[in-house]
């Protein structure tokens, strides 16, 4: 018999042995994700649940989600983050009663809609949730940047320079955020208030890894107003949440492996290729934006960045971004590595939205 009861925090230990038993994707390619907190992710929004199902007294899975507002509350959605099923209790319509109850959640809190994502080689879960009602909506690149070699910057030339954002800057990085998403869904605008308790709620982020990129004076010449910010970035440490790792790594990962362990004896590679079963930790580019009229500022402050990784130690950051989005194409200049997660929706009754240009919440990516 299965029942739906709320998370309590004696259920952890048995959260986390379900979850290492369940990488998303298949036999040739599959994600695992590694959590000492399993609830850690879900502080950083406001309203967020988690129910356990039990199958006669064992627990069996759980699903999790949040509700999320856009438009001052007048319209609401809920993101569904995770719903998880011991292989050991699958096919017996467990993972249905555990999305059933966030329906019913969705319903009383007056949402729209729900979404989530599927990462791309997981079929069994798209079966899964299109015969629940669910509607394939848009497709999501996340795309990992190695950071093996100092990128070229032309600060010099072009009168740009790049530092970390001061306190009394979140106004017109604000602006340039809400500027820049403006309309895309579900894409909620900041004030400076609500942005800095974002950059703080947020572990291993905060306003000290949080750039801007600023336009200045070329020569004589004054473009425009000294300072003015034309691009901004943030960084962050997700593995203060969760580290990942490929259950099952792709072959064509394994042969690029061998390809790059033998260029290394004539070039600079990368110096880490991530191998199956082994945790990896990244930097996720976040709440990023910058004037369309100006790309230079945004390739600059890219390549900014990746030095200060560099410098660091780390040897990825990862955008998680629809095509649509200005900064994709400067982003695949710098030859990633590319995988696709697909959004999912289920409209409650009403019309479903329009999806794109879809804004990805970065800590919707803790999967």
């Amino acid at each position: 018999m299965i029942s739906i009861r709320p998370f309590e925090e004696g259920d952890v230990e048995d959260l986390q042995k379900i979850e290492a038993l369940s990488p998303q994707g298949d036999e040739r390619c599959a994600m695992g994700v590694r959590k000492e907190d399993v609830i850690a992710r879900y502080r950083m929004y406001d309203r967020w649940k988690m129910v356990v199902a039990e199958v006669d007294g064992r627990v069996a899975g759980w699903a999790g989600w949040t509700v999320k507002e856009r438009a001052g509350g007048s319209e609401r959605s809920v993101y569904l983050a995770e719903v998880i099923v011991s292989p050991e209790f699958r096919r017996i319509g467990v993972a249905r009663r555990l999305e059933e109850k966030a329906e019913e959640d969705a319903r009383k809190s007056g949402a729209d809609h729900l979404y989530l994502y599927v990462y791309g080689p997981n079929g069994a879960a798209r079966v899964l949730f299109e015969g629940l009602g669910y509607s394939k909506m848009a497709e999501v690149r996340s795309i990992a940047i190695p950071t093996y070699k100092r990128a070229k910057t032309s600060e010099r030339s072009t009168g740009l320079s790049v530092e970390r954002m001061k306190r009394d800057e979140i106004g017109p990085v604000v602006e340039l955020i809400n500027g820049y998403y403006r309309g895309w869904r579900p894409f909620e605008p900041f004030s400076p208030e609500s942005f800095e308790s974002h950059l703080s709620r947020i572990p291993g982020y905060g306003l000290e890894n949080f750039w801007v990129a600023k336009e200045g004076v070329v020569g004589e010449e004054r473009k425009r107003d000294e300072g003015d910010i034309v691009a901004c970035a943030g960084l962050w440490d997700c593995s203060t949440v969760a580290d990942f790792c490929y259950a099952r790594e792709p072959l064509s990962w394994k042969a690029m492996g061998l390809v790059l362990r033998s260029l290394s004896r004539f070039t600079k590679v990368p110096k880490k290729i991530v191998r199956e079963g082994e945790y990896f930790r990244f930097h996720y580019l976040t709440d990023y934006a910058f004037d369309r009229r100006n790309t230079a500022g945004m390739e600059n402050l890219l390549s900014h960045l990746n030095n200060v990784l560099l410098e660091e130690g780390w040897e990825y950051f990862v955008a998680c971004l629809e095509e649509r989005d200005p900064v994709f194409p400067l982003l695949k200049r710098r030859q990633p590595q590319i995988e696709t997660w697909h959004l999912f929706a289920k409209s409650l009754d009403r019309p479903m939205p329009d999806f794109s240009p879809f804004y990805v919440d970065i800590r919707d990516m803790i999967l």
